[in-house]
């Protein structure tokens, strides 16, 4: 039997996340006010820039920034630290505290897209749309993907509105629609997400979208192309020391040499994401590593290994709530069982992966998402 890894691929999870660049001079304020709104944004620069190394550490400066942003009444250090708290706990795939720190968030950046100044609108107004984006990017990673498009297209109209570069949320409706085999569908965005991205210079997004065509190539059998793509990838993630995205394409390229049976070199890939991801703090994606480790060893005949590692992965997926990590445990399961000759255990993993498997994709919500694209079309040329 020839098992084929069944996770989603291990992509950048680029979902609008913006760091806060530039808040101005706080003239009318103390000297010590505008030491302590320097504090504020120096551990919101500080969490951000551990980000990548441990995702614990990060939310714990991130919240000291936001208690700081609080007691100084600051909105806008309020908003852009639960906005960032949104991002780890979306890393971390903590999907229920990632969003109620976005709409956080949110609440706050409305707040401020009241103001009687201009300068303090337009800030709340790019809060906004980017904070819509991030609850998009969290919603699609939990398997809601209609509700991942509404969010996505809602913040593209809205940047649309505010003439703000696009491609950080075309990379976003990509990713959906890549996540649900859409290939034709996702490409364009992200090749549209791309092209903007090189007029910009933007390092990250273009870094994004070339992880993104690679997973993608792999997918549909492209398998030589996906390991240009990244190799390429690899190689300018460790300029940019972008540890995760290195760990993402550790894995990638370890899925891909199990594409082509070739085992030792899977495993080589596979164990080196996986103690990175474990390092960093990400469930999903040790969840996904160990399904892909589980598969390997099915390959490889060893049985019990396997389904420690099936297990564990099973495990971690539960607790992640992501209905498709959650899908692609019970198929693997179900694949190890039916290997084995465990007939009853291979049933019941098989109803759980359809059960999850319908949750996703029922009938009301492919309507649903027919009519988000649909009135997004409409709207354009009207």
């Amino acid at each position: 039997m020839k098992n084929k890894h069944t996770y989603p691929a291990l992509l950048v999870a680029l979902f609008l996340h913006c760091t806060m660049v530039s808040f101005g001079k706080q003239a009318s304020k103390s000297i010590l006010l505008q030491n302590d709104t320097t504090t504020v944004k120096r551990y919101i620069d500080q969490a951000y820039a551990l980000h990548q190394q441990n995702l614990d550490t990060a939310v714990f400066i991130s919240q000291k920034a936001l208690k700081l942003a609080r007691k100084l009444k600051w909105e806008k250090g309020v908003a852009q630290a639960y906005y960032d708290q949104g991002w780890y706990y979306r890393c971390k795939t903590d999907f229920d505290r990632s969003i109620a720190c976005y709409e956080n968030a949110l609440n706050h950046y409305t707040i401020l897209s009241k103001s009687a100044q201009k300068k303090q609108r337009h800030s709340g107004n790019l809060g906004i749309h980017k904070t819509l984006s991030g609850i998009g990017g969290v919603y699609m990673a939990a398997g809601n993907y209609t509700k991942a498009l509404q969010l996505q297209f809602k913040a593209l109209k809205l940047g649309e509105k505010l003439g703000i570069d696009k491609h950080i949320v075309l990379i976003n409706i990509a990713q959906v629609y890549f996540y649900q085999g859409k290939f034709e569908k996702a490409k364009p965005y992200f090749e549209k997400s791309l092209g903007i991205a090189k007029k910009l210079g933007d390092k990250d997004v273009i870094l994004a979208n070339l992880q993104n065509l690679g997973a993608m190539a792999g997918m549909q059998g492209k398998h030589q192309e996906a390991l240009r793509y990244h190799k390429s990838v690899l190689k300018l993630a460790h300029e940019m020391n972008a540890n995760v995205t290195v760990a993402m394409t550790l894995a990638n390229i370890g899925t891909e040499f199990q594409y082509q049976e070739n085992h030792d070199s899977a495993e080589y890939y596979f164990k080196n994401a996986l103690k990175m991801c474990e390092a960093y703090g990400s469930k999903g994606d040790v969840a996904s590593l160990n399904g892909s480790l589980g598969l390997l060893a099915i390959s490889r005949g060893k049985f019990a290994q396997a389904e420690q590692f099936l297990m564990r992965a099973n495990t971690l997926a539960l607790e992640t709530g992501s209905l498709e990590l959650i899908k692609a445990s019970y198929k693997d399961l179900h694949d190890f069982y039916d290997t084995a000759h465990k007939a009853e255990m291979a049933l019941k993993s098989y109803e759980l992966y359809i059960a999850y498997s319908d949750s996703i994709a029922n009938s009301e919500n492919v309507k649903l998402q027919a009519r988000v694209e649909m009135q997004y079309e409409f709207d354009k040329k009207h």
